[in-house]
C-alpha cells in the first residue's frame, strides 16, 4: 500500500509539474516594454538559449516582448534603454528539474520596429533561432553560435555575420554589402537584391543563388 501511494504520489506530482511548470521551480518571464522610435539609434540584443523574433511594428513604437518560462532564482530577460541603445538580454540560468521536462519549448524575444527604422542593431546569439520578417535596419552585426537564423525580405545597408555550426539564410529583401563567415555551419542568399557578397567558409558551405 505504502508503495502504491508513493507511486500515485510520485505521478500526481509529475503531473503538477507538466500543468503548471511555476510549480517546479519555474516561473513566467517578465514583461517586455514600448519605446518611442526617436529615442532609440540602436539595438543591442544578447541571447544565450531562447529565440528571437523580429517584425515590424503596427504603429511607430518599438516593443519588446517575453514568452517563456524561467528558473526560480534565474535571470530574467531584461530590456532596458541606456543612452539612446535599447539592450535586450537573455541570459542562461542553471538547469533544474523544470528545465529538463520542458520538452525542448524555448522562450521567445519578440522585438518590434517601425516601417524604415534604420537603426543599428547588433545580435550575440547563442542555440536559439532568429526569425526577421520585413525589418530595415542600417548596420546589422550578427555573432551566432548554433542557432539558425532566417531573414525574410529583411532590408539591411550594411550585413555582417559571423556563424560557428548555426545555419544563416537571407530570403528576398535587400542587403547593399554582405560579409558572412561560417566556421561550419551553412549559409544561403536567395533571391536577394545586393551589391557586394564577402563571404568564406570553414567546413561550411555557402550558396548564392538569384
Amino acid at each position: 500500500m505504502i508503495k502504491r501511494m508513493s507511486a500515485a504520489v510520485g505521478i500526481v506530482l509529475a503531473a503538477g509539474c507538466l500543468a503548471g511548470l511555476g510549480g517546479c521551480g519555474r516561473e513566467k518571464a517578465h514583461s517586455g516594454g514600448e519605446y518611442e522610435a526617436d529615442e532609440v539609434s540602436a539595438v543591442y540584443m544578447e541571447a544565450d538559449t531562447w529565440n528571437i523574433h523580429m517584425a515590424v511594428s503596427s504603429d511607430d513604437k518599438i516593443q519588446v516582448s517575453f514568452e517563456g518560462d524561467v528558473s526560480k532564482g534565474a535571470p530574467q530577460p531584461e530590456v532596458q534603454l541606456h543612452k539612446s541603445v535599447l539592450q535586450v538580454v537573455q541570459k542562461r540560468g542553471k538547469e533544474t528539474l523544470g528545465d529538463k521536462i520542458a520538452f525542448g519549448k524555448k522562450g521567445e524575444i519578440t522585438v518590434c520596429l517601425p516601417e524604415k527604422s534604420r537603426l543599428s542593431m547588433e545580435i550575440h546569439n547563442g542555440s536559439g533561432d532568429i526569425q526577421m520578417e520585413r525589418v530595415e535596419v542600417w548596420d546589422f552585426q550578427l555573432e551566432n553560435d548554433s542557432g539558425y537564423a532566417v531573414f525574410a525580405d529583411a532590408i539591411m545597408e550594411q550585413a555582417q555575420v559571423t556563424s560557428r555550426s548555426g545555419d544563416i539564410t537571407w530570403k528576398g529583401g535587400e542587403a547593399k554589402n554582405i560579409s558572412m563567415d561560417m566556421a561550419s555551419g551553412y549559409g544561403a542568399v536567395k533571391q536577394t537584391v545586393f551589391g557586394s557578397v564577402e563571404a568564406s567558409a570553414g567546413s561550411g558551405e555557402i550558396q548564392i543563388s538569384g
